[in-house]
């Protein structure tokens, strides 16, 4: 064992004196390492937040590509909007670059996203996207050594390239560069935020693909796979109801969210949360229909907490009675207190964490055709 070790640590030095001028050589056990994820930053939806990380209460991983994408209409922009506005909370700088002019003020203020802090630049052409974020990057670094750092790009479908000027439209391959560009600069982007410990979000249209009869129809709208490819977090968002007010009025929608691609965690893993156009996710309601999914919560009118370790914490913390119904206004009232919200946030990682031990497999799973590609 000494011997073995004595050899890793002759191979590390060795490599640091060859590499160690042009790249960082780290162990996995260096907590300064760039693979290992330093901050995490929230979403605003906590079942998310957990499935994404496979932990309690974590969320956006710093330091890697994200990518939130969907058809029209999904939440794409407010989910990002949501992820900047708690980051600010937590004192990070962040930086919002949009080329599709569909800033809401107004939303933005009723949401918690401080637009006075926020760094927002619009700028049409993916090639001054991809420079802007190297830029602001090591600017950002060069004062700000240990502060989080988000920068969110809205979207990657709604960026032209420089290209686009001068190609004609009816020639075929036009809209190719942008895909070019993409695989040509991300390599560098995600070397970049590593090292600089930034938390980098896409968000990206998804189209419905013309004659596609197996597998997965949604395709992204443009800019071809690379994004894909470089990203560690694919959050796929899609409308499954509206919601209306006893008048009648569209007051809201209901997203599930699926984790088409996660490195920290099981992939395809679901969320459901629901947005309201006058204050955005409702985290409360999340929180409590995934505890319904798993039969924390009983009942359906007159619910009470299933007798169990959530109710022992809870009556223990002095927050609830044995024998006490449950009500939805109580239960809001509730959540905004920070030892009842991390009781549940327990709960919640408690039936979702996946814990790298054990074996999943039974007789009684099913094994279900991959999507053709």
């Amino acid at each position: 064992m000494l011997e073995e070790k004595k050899i890793v640590d002759t191979i590390y030095t060795a490599m640091q004196k060859k590499f160690g001028s042009t790249q960082s050589i780290y162990r996995l056990t260096d907590p300064q390492s760039p693979v290992n994820v330093k901050n995490w930053l929230p979403t605003g939806c906590t079942p998310l937040d957990i499935i994404i990380s496979n932990r309690m209460k974590r969320g956006i991983p710093s330091g890697r590509i994200s990518v939130i994408n969907g058809l029209k209409q999904t939440g794409k922009s407010l989910l990002l909007a949501t992820i900047l506005a708690k980051a600010q909370a937590l004192d990070a700088i962040t930086v919002f670059i949009d080329n599709e002019f569909a800033v809401d003020k107004s939303f933005y203020d009723a949401i918690g996203l401080d637009t006075s802090r926020l760094i927002y630049l619009n700028l049409e052409y993916i090639e001054d996207i991809l420079q802007a974020i190297e830029d602001i990057t090591i600017e950002i670094r060069k004062d700000e050594g240990n502060r989080n750092i988000v920068i969110g790009v809205d979207s990657v479908a709604g960026a032209k390239t420089k290209a686009d000027l001068t190609n004609d439209y009816d020639k075929s391959g036009y809209n190719t560069q942008k895909a070019i560009i993409l695989s040509q600069k991300l390599p560098k982007i995600v070397s970049l935020i590593a090292k600089f410990d930034v938390a980098m979000i896409f968000t990206q249209q998804l189209r419905t693909g013309l004659g596609i009869q197996f597998g997965d129809k949604f395709v992204n709208a443009s800019g071809g796979m690379a994004l894909d490819f470089y990203a560690s977090l694919i959050i796929r968002l899609k409308q499954i109801a509206k919601i209306k007010s006893n008048d009648g009025l569209v007051v809201g929608t209901k997203i599930t969210a699926k984790t088409e691609k996660n490195r920290m965690g099981p992939p395809f893993k679901t969320a459901d949360f629901e947005i309201y156009f006058d204050s955005g996710i409702d985290d409360s309601k999340s929180c409590l229909e995934m505890l319904e999914k798993y039969g924390a919560i009983e009942g359906k009118i007159s619910k009470s907490i299933v007798p169990g370790e959530l109710l022992t914490k809870l009556t223990e913390a002095g927050l609830w009675q044995p024998n006490e119904k449950f009500r939805n206004d109580r239960w809001r009232e509730l959540m905004n207190n920070p030892i009842f919200y991390n009781i549940i946030g327990e709960e919640l990682a408690r039936l979702n964490v996946v814990k790298y031990s054990g074996f999943m497999g039974d007789e009684s799973n099913i094994t279900e055709p991959a999507p053709e590609e």
